[in-house]
């Protein structure tokens, strides 16, 4: 029985050899996440009522950019494009490329008012489906759904590039690698 125990090592080295290489394969083949952030600012109008973000319901709870897990559920990748965090409702941080407003309203939970949807980005009328469009780094975006008065001055009351800066210098640690 004991002629048998080299041969018992031998195919468990092999199978242990497999599984170590097997691992370091799928490890390698995962797809690279590169440091992402940026920052976008934000408003919504309902009816002439600008909404209001910043309450704990809207916002991402664990740490952003947090690389404890070598894989991240659907659900964490979906997160991780778009959110908002440090109960400040106006300034979205994104984490991913291709990240896009809808992403942001989804990971808030927030369901979108079906009525007429204008959007100004950076003061200018957007085209298309504002909602599709990728969030860009240190954009201005402002929804408006329903009927809506007095949008130049609601335009001159947006988020500023200042704001957006202030933010992006609180949490310049997270997600910075």
């Amino acid at each position: 029985m004991n002629k048998h125990w080299p041969l018992a090592f031998g195919v468990l080295g092999v199978i242990f050899g497999i599984t170590i290489a097997t691992a370091m394969s799928l490890k390698d083949n995962q797809p690279e996440t590169e440091a992402i952030h940026y920052h976008a600012g934000f408003q919504v109008y309902v009816d002439n009522e600008l909404q209001d973000f910043a309450d704990l319901k809207y916002m991402k709870q664990d740490p952003c950019g947090d690389k404890h897990e070598v894989t991240a559920s659907l659900a964490e990748e979906q997160l991780e494009k778009a959110h908002l965090h440090d109960v400040i409702g106006d300034v979205v941080h994104v984490h991913r490329e291709q990240a896009t407003w809808e992403d942001l309203f989804q990971n808030m939970e927030y369901d979108l008012p079906d009525e007429a949807l204008i959007v100004y980005v950076d003061g200018a009328l957007a085209e298309g489906d504002a909602l599709k469009q990728e969030i860009r780094p240190d954009e201005r975006v402002i929804f408006f759904f329903g009927t809506n008065t007095d949008i130049e001055d609601k335009l001159a009351d947006g988020v500023t590039l200042d704001r957006i800066h202030e933010i992006e210098q609180r949490s310049e640690d997270c997600g910075r690698q």
